[in-house]
Order: structure tokens, then C-alpha cells, then sequence
């Protein structure tokens, strides 16, 4: 995912022409899509890092679900219906976070029509509104409606109705973890014959805090250090590299393993070494202790999509920081010259 979500924006950057740019947008909000759904797990099963936070548009996340999912949801003749307020306000909230809570409940929804028989009325219907505290959003579908002891369990992990291998029952329990985490509440009513409706409501802000720095603090990601680059997968490898070289950076690269990561270090001094951490035969961290050896003052930044708490006790045991797959090009970037400018 992260060699097609860089790849994706590279499209965007280079200036390519109508269609390929189009297409490139497709696939990067696909992929990023896919990203979240991935760690929907890890989003319920513990506290969710709420680091990326920030003043996000509920509107705007539910058209991005519908641009992706609508087309597919009309030609399975389901009707849509959105009434969205124009004038709603914002939330504090991980924006990616807001599309999977919004792709989850529609598809959940979409899910429950499927099970309808014949010439059925299927339609599902989104509103979202304002109160004086709370942002809401409604998702409602026509179908059969859950019995009281489906519906006491719907939010449970892993719980699903479905026949072995169609569901994970894991999204309504993600989406669940993302409301209670956010500070708001959800409640589902669900009649049999009628249908079911989820409600949520989500605390609003009225003032949006003032991003002028972090905005700035963004475009400072070019540099002129020198990089060891350490990946052994060969398209992730050519990616990072390319963004790195764009924005002024001297890389060295290695498929890794010992013997390959010191001849490229040989005789040549490197600012930052950025490696990934599952690797055959030698992992990032056994690379990072051997190399200290001899240079102690190496500074290291790990790229891995497995962040769990052992890792975590690692790194901080061995000064080393972390961006988790999959990432950005312009998140790697921040990452790097964080580590380059702190020192670490």
C-alpha cells in the first residue's frame, strides 16, 4: 500500500495529462481507503493514537465514501438518499478515521439490502445535522431489521451474522472504537420489516485552531543530508528513494543484510539511516546495533507497518523513532527531517 500511495501522488506531481492524472487520484483515495480498513483491528482492540487529529469535515467524508462507493451501490439497485447539511460544522477528528466510520455504517447498510428477495424497496439514506454541541449523522437502510438479540450484540468484535469467510465482524466494532474514542456516542434502532438506523453524534467546533505553523512547519521537508536507505522490497525501495533524491537528498540504498548495508557505508558519511525492520536475514534493529558499533552516533528511523507495544519498548530502548506503514510521501518526508533536526 505504501509503494501504490506514493507511486499515486507521484502521478499528481509530475504533471501528467487527463486521464492518467484522474486515474492517479482514484488510486491514491483507494489506497487510502484500504490503509484504514486494514487497521480497523488495532483501532478497536486498543486506544487509538489520535495524534492526527485535526478540524475535519463530515460532509466531505461522506461524499468521498459515495464517490468510491456509490456507483457500485446503485448498480446492486439500492437507491441513495443524502440530505447534508450545508452548513455543518466541523469536528475534531483523524479525517481517515471519519471515512472508515462512514464507509463501514454504508456498507453495513448495504449488506442488510442484499439480503432482500425480489422486486424489495432497497434504499439507504445519509443525513447529517448540527445542535448546539454535537455534529450527528444518520444512516438508515430499508431491510429486514435485526431481532433484539442481533442487535444487543451488533457492535461486539468479530461478531457477524454472515457465513464463514463474507464478514470479519469488525466494522461496526471500528466504527464503535472511533465514536467512544472521539468523546461521542451511538445507538442503533432497528425494527424487523422496517429497517434499521444508526445515529451518531460527534462534539463540534466552532472555532478551527489556527494551522498557519503546521502548514509552514509542512513545506520544510527538503534537505541536503546523505540517507542510507535499507528496504528490501525493491518497489518500496525505488519509491522512497525517488522522494528522497526529489527533495535534495543523497541516498545510498541497500536491499539489507549485513554485508550489502556495510560495503554501502564504506568510506562514506551518512546523516541518517532509514530502514525497514522486518527484513530476511538481518532486521532493522539487528542492523541498527551492528552498525552503532562502530558509529554510535548513527540516528535511525525505522518504516514498518507492526507497531505493537514490544516494538515500541525497543525503539525507545534504542533511541530510534518510527513512521508506520502504509505512508505518504510528504509523512515520510515530515518523519526525516524531524529526526535530521532533533538529532535523534
Amino acid at each position: 500500500l505504501t509503494a501504490v500511495l506514493g507511486f499515486a501522488q507521484r502521478i499528481q506531481e509530475v504533471g501528467a495529462e487527463e486521464p492518467i492524472l484522474r486515474y492517479g487520484e482514484i488510486i491514491e483515495r483507494a489506497a487510502q481507503r484500504m490503509s484504514k480498513v486494514v487497521n480497523q483491528l488495532g483501532e478497536y482492540c486498543r486506544e487509538s493514537n489520535l495524534a492526527q487529529e485535526q478540524p475535519a469535515d463530515l460532509n466531505r467524508a461522506v461524499t468521498a465514501v459515495m464517490e468510491l462507493f456509490g456507483p457500485v451501490i446503485r448498480r446492486q439497485n439500492i437507491e441513495m438518499e443524502m440530505d447534508l447539511d450545508p452548513e455543518l460544522p466541523r469536528l475534531l477528528a483523524d479525517p481517515g478515521h471519519l471515512m472508515s466510520l462512514v464507509q463501514n455504517l454504508v456498507t453495513n447498510a448495504r449488506d442488510a439490502l442484499l439480503e432482500l428477495k425480489g422486486e424489495a424497496d432497497r434504499r439507504i439514506a445519509i443525513r447529517t445535522w448540527s445542535e448546539p454541541r454535537w455534529v450527528w449523522i444518520s444512516v438508515a437502510d430499508s431491510g429486514l431489521g435485526m431481532p433484539e438479540d442481533v442487535r444487543d450484540k451488533a457492535f461486539d468484535p468479530f461478531y457477524t451474522t454472515k457465513e464463514p469467510g463474507d464478514g470479519s465482524g469488525l466494522g461496526l466494532a471500528a466504527v464503535y472504537g472511533t465514536v467512544i474514542q472521539s468523546g461521542g456516542s451511538v445507538w442503533v434502532y432497528s425494527e424487523q420489516g422496517i429497517g434499521t438506523t444508526f445515529n451518531i453524534y460527534l462534539p463540534r467546533i466552532d472555532r478551527v485552531p489556527d494551522v498557519t505553523s503546521r502548514v509552514e512547519a509542512k513545506q520544510e521537508i527538503r534537505g541536503t543530508e546523505t540517507i542510507l536507505l535499507v528496504e528490501d522490497d525493491d518497489s518500496l525501495r525505488v519509491l522512497t528513494s525517488e522522494v528522497l533524491t526529489t527533495n535534495g537528498y543523497s541516498v545510498i540504498e541497500s536491499p539489507g543484510g549485513y554485508e550489502a548495508t556495510r560495503a554501502s557505508m564504506e568510506n562514506k558519511t551518512v546523516d541518517l539511516m532509514l530502514s525497514d525492520v522486518v527484513m530476511p536475514g538481518a532486521s532493522g534493529p539487528d542492523l541498527v546495533e551492528e552498525l552503532r558499533k562502530d558509529r554510535p552516533e548513527l540516528r535511525c528511523l525505522y518504516m514498518s507497518g507492526y507497531s505493537d507495544d514490544e516494538l515500541q519498548r525497543r525503539l525507545a530502548k534504542e533511541n530510534v523513532a518510527l513512521v508506520t506503514k502504509p505512508f505518504r510521501p510528504h509523512e515520510l518526508l515530515q518523519a526525516v527531517r524531524a529526526i535530521l533536526d532533533g538529532g535523534r
